[in-house]
């Protein structure tokens, strides 16, 4: 499975200097693994123990880490250096930075409450809404895309928000169930699975 993967992403980089759908289609495989492996750590963070679940909350909010900071820099321009004014210049450019400022957040905020810096309940509130605000945006994602494009963000979109509504009804329970262990990992995988098969 892991190869497959690895092949899928691979066969989109030597492309992905030909033209802004290649490189799209890039960003979106790219988002892809990272997505299936937040549902991997998800997975291992809720059936974990000792010392191996301690490890894994830490490594859970580093995928939305790495994909905040790609999408910062190159969500849009193939180019390298990237030229950042350049991605700014289009309504849909503007959107995927905002999504990876929502990544960064969702990101830094868990990383920061899983390491005992953030304590306060509010905290928690301000990811959970994050994560909403990121699942509706998709749905709302603008830009010059086929009818295809729309749907498959349409979808994104009722995913993220599914995840978000599982994560925070999953944190509220004390002990570990079938959302945290089994739902909210497949969700992320189906997310993941979805951004990999995307198209244009």
């Amino acid at each position: 499975m892991r190869g497959l993967l690895l092949h899928t992403l691979a066969q989109q980089m030597p492309g992905m200097m030909h033209g802004p759908d290649a490189f799209s289609l890039f960003n979106h495989r790219l988002s892809g693994l990272l997505v299936l492996l937040l549902g991997a750590l998800a997975y291992v963070d809720a059936t974990a123990s000792g010392k191996q679940r301690e490890r894994v909350r830490l490594l859970w909010p580093l995928p939305l880490l790495l994909l905040g900071l790609y999408l910062l820099v190159r969500s849009d321009d193939p180019s390298w250096p990237p030229r950042f004014v350049k991605q700014l210049s289009t309504v849909e450019g503007i959107q995927h930075k905002l999504f990876a400022v929502m990544a960064l957040s969702l990101g830094g905020i868990e990383l920061l409450r899983r390491s005992g810096r953030l304590t306060h309940p509010l905290w928690s509130y301000v990811f959970y809404a994050v994560m909403l605000l990121a699942g509706v945006f998709l749905l709302f994602h603008g830009g010059h895309h086929s009818g295809m494009v729309h749907i498959e963000h349409t979808a994104m979109g009722v995913i993220a928000i599914a995840i978000a509504v599982v994560k925070v009804t999953a944190d509220r329970k004390r002990a570990v169930t079938w959302l945290s262990a089994s739902l909210l990992p497949g969700l992320f995988v189906l997310l993941g699975l979805q951004l990999l098969l995307y198209v244009e």
